[in-house]
């Protein structure tokens, strides 16, 4: 799984596809699956 580090934080990522780049967030309670039905398989 990619992470990348900011300050103390580990932020995890994925990227999907091609084009310009998009950056999607969740709220607290969410997780990365929220944007399951977003990203074209």
């Amino acid at each position: 799984m990619p992470y990348v580090q900011v300050g103390d934080l580990s932020i995890y990522y994925e990227m999907e596809g091609s084009g310009k780049l998009l950056v999607l967030l969740h709220g607290m309670s969410n997780n990365s699956q929220s944007w399951e039905r977003n990203i074209k398989v």
